[in-house]
């Protein structure tokens, strides 16, 4: 067992050296690969619908990001992706980039759209993402639903949104770029203390705050790194028992979630954002991986393999699969999917933003 354990910290280092070196290549060809990229658009060629199909064809080019920190430290470093990350963001921080210093989390109840009912399958929660969009030029919502149970308590599921915002400049909505490497730099965020004050005030409005009621935090892309970083966070479990984890289309390979928490990460083969870590999900107890290739479908770029309604199709597919680790889950997780088994649910749906920008 050591030896193999040895050999297998052996190739995984190799691994994270090749990522490095070539990132670290990439990233002294910037100028020029950007030259040619103008030249390129110039001559008729779609660039962003090049790489989009070429991510489908080769989704494993998209794991080469893995190696970010070979970009600020050279191919062999003892740096971690997290380390180049945080350095990435105190490097972009100088001109404003990449930062939420001076800034806090304003949450305000906000009346709820679409749906009124606790999920009854993993397709009815992955569809909840459907309601999360906000009026035009605000924040989508983060969704609190209070599922009723037989013996009177409840249990309580969170629903958060992906990134609707990719200026690298922290603005009042914390669904953007700079949340998105604070989190895989596993850093502090205001999105994800955002919903953290979602949860506890819809608790505290229900008259259950800090009754330990079970917690299953969902999300989509970065709404699934959020619901994992927020499971991996001692004092957040602490504060919340949180029991389950639903991530898809999220890199979330390298938060460190106990294993007393049910990780269940539906992830596409030719979707390139789970493959952001350049690492893939743990194979271990309370980790339940599903991957779906969809080479032969309608869908035929890396975008498309990304987006909601796919990995809601893939749901459908977990609900009716025969898998005994998809059935033992299926079971861990039915007091979130009562629906109306045991009453009437609660939606409430909470608006988060960032206020006290600087002028």
């Amino acid at each position: 067992m050591a030896a193999y354990a040895a050999g297998e910290a052996a190739v995984t280092l190799l691994v994270e050296s090749a990522q490095d070196a070539v990132v670290l290549a990439l990233s002294r060809q910037v100028p020029l690969l950007a030259v040619g990229a103008a030249a390129a658009e110039r001559s008729g060629l779609d660039i962003g619908a090049a790489a989009d199909r070429l991510l489908f064809a080769a989704p494993w080019l998209a794991d080469l990001a893995g190696g970010v920190e070979g970009a600020v430290a050279g191919p062999v470093t003892a740096l971690d992706y997290e380390d180049g990350l945080t350095l990435l963001a105190a490097a972009g921080s100088s001109r404003g980039w990449l930062t939420e210093s001076g800034r806090r989390v304003q949450v305000t109840a906000v009346p709820t759209a679409g749906r009124a009912d606790a999920p009854e399958s993993l397709a009815d929660l992955l569809a909840t993402q459907d309601d999360l969009e906000g009026p035009e030029g605000e924040p989508d919502r983060v969704r609190v639903v209070q599922v009723p149970q037989a013996d009177g308590s409840s249990a309580w599921v969170v629903v958060i949104p992906g990134t609707q915002v990719w200026s690298p400049r922290a603005g009042p909505n914390p669904s953007d770029l700079t949340s998105d490497v604070l989190l895989m730099a596993q850093q502090e965020t205001l999105l994800a203390a955002g919903v953290e004050r979602a949860l506890h005030l819809a608790q505290q409005d229900a008259g259950r705050a800090g009754l330990a009621d079970p917690v299953l935090v969902a999300g989509h892309s970065q709404g699934g790194i959020v619901a994992a970083a927020l499971a991996a966070d001692p004092g957040f479990r602490q504060r919340q028992r949180v029991t389950h984890v639903v991530a898809s289309g999220a890199p979330i390979a390298r938060m460190p979630v106990p294993a007393d928490v049910s990780v269940l990460a539906l992830e596409h083969r030719q979707d390139a954002v789970p493959r952001l870590e350049g690492e893939r999900n743990a194979d271990r107890r309370g980790r339940v991986t599903v991957t779906r290739d969809l080479r032969g479908s309608e869908v035929r770029t890396a975008g498309a393999s990304h987006a909601a309604v796919r990995y809601r199709d893939t749901a459908a597919l977990v609900d009716a699969s025969a898998s005994r680790s998809l059935a033992v889950w299926r079971q861990g997780s039915d007091p979130f999917l009562a629906g109306r088994r045991h009453g009437p649910p609660t939606v409430r749906d909470f608006r988060v933003e960032r206020v006290g920008l600087a002028r």
